[in-house]
């Protein structure tokens, strides 16, 4: 686990898999119990990048956390954050045949559109020839944004694939540790109200106390 902690230290923000190591320092440093920093690690997840797949078990690494420290009632409420994180990523398999049908026409457009660039990119350089540059350099920045708009959709879209593949098991440990974290509450609860009693029977006790001296007292 120390090796893995240390290869994943050394992944920077800018690696398209800085997620995925997130996760793998959050899972080490709860291993050690060390639920401050498995936390934090959790947090950057939940915080930085809420579209990726990883965010439902990082939640539930809160709820493992909490829990470990004995903090139920939000282990409780990360538990629940994970199982509906998890149960909501789905894939609209209408959107996507709709996204892509989309991008299609765009990329046809941007087919003749890159035939007008040619064919300007040709001519001698005029105010009219240089101002259409400008316009097309317009319409280039336009066809370029909507382009990695897409490619951000299906890698997003990949993501929840990969994500379906674990989510059962997700869901279910979430479940079951939910169940424990609010049987844990029940004994606290229990162990609250027996103190209460202890405390208020203590009490009661001392009054006596000094009332038996009292009494004694005025013999």
């Amino acid at each position: 686990v120390k090796e893995a902690l240390a290869q994943y230290l050394l992944v920077t923000e800018d690696c398209p898999f800085y997620d995925e190591a997130l996760l793998g320092l959050a899972w080490g440093f709860l291993k050690y119990k060390r639920t401050k920093e498995a936390k934090t690690y959790a947090d950057l997840i939940i915080n930085k990048y809420p579209k990726s797949r990883f965010v439902p078990e990082a939640w539930l690494i809160k709820g493992y956390a909490d829990h470990l420290d004995d903090n139920v009632q939000e282990a409780v409420k990360e538990y629940e954050n994970a199982i509906n994180l998890a149960n909501s990523m789905k894939i609209d398999e209408e959107e996507v045949k709709q996204k892509e049908l989309e991008f299609k026409e765009l990329m046809d457009k941007f087919m003749d559109f890159q035939d007008e660039l040619k064919e300007v990119a040709l001519k001698r350089l005029t105010p009219n020839i240089e101002q259409k540059k400008l316009d097309l350099k317009s319409q280039y920045d336009e066809f370029d944004s909507k382009i990695k708009d897409y490619m951000l959709y299906k890698i997003e879209i990949e993501n929840i694939k990969k994500f379906l593949k674990s989510r059962d098991k997700i869901i279910r440990e979430a479940e079951f540790a939910k169940a424990n974290a609010l049987t844990r509450l029940q004994q606290k609860k229990k162990e609250e109200l027996i103190k209460k009693q202890k405390q208020e029977q203590q009490k009661q006790e001392e009054q006596l106390k000094e009332l038996q001296q009292l009494e004694e007292e005025l013999k």
